[in-house]
């Protein structure tokens, strides 16, 4: 958990959103052991090394989180939340959390977003 926070932490100073609250719940337990279900970002693995990610949870425990991705490598996790946050900075209402934001929206625009984002992203060029 604390490489993907400390990972989490660089892409948010990079998008202005450093100050921004929120809650991350990882476990490898998926009977919701560290009440990843109810956080604005879950991470619950399903397999060593991987992870579903939900989103749009709420701490009052009266709304829980939806599936945004399954199966992410450890190490792709942040690189797999990076157009969410986008959106969330770009999109959100005045004071709406990062979990009531991914509640409005739905997966599906989620998703749609994050494709869309991805296909504008530059390409890594290797260096010669």
């Amino acid at each position: 958990m604390l490489s993907v926070v400390d990972e989490l932490e660089v892409e948010l100073a990079k998008l202005g959103l450093h100050a921004e609250q929120f809650t991350i719940r990882m476990t490898g337990c998926p009977n919701g052991c560290a009440r990843p279900y109810t956080s604005d970002i879950g991470l619950v693995g399903k397999a060593v090394g991987k992870y579903t990610i939900l989103v749009g949870g709420r701490l009052l425990g009266d709304r829980l989180n939806i599936v945004y991705k399954e199966m992410v490598p450890l190490r792709e996790v942040v690189k797999e939340l990076v157009p969410l946050l986008v959106y969330f900075k770009a999109d959100r209402q005045p004071g709406e959390s990062l979990g009531d934001f991914c509640h409005r929206k739905g997966v599906e625009e989620l998703l749609r977003f994050d494709a869309e984002y991805k296909s504008r992203a530059e390409p890594l060029v290797a260096h010669a």
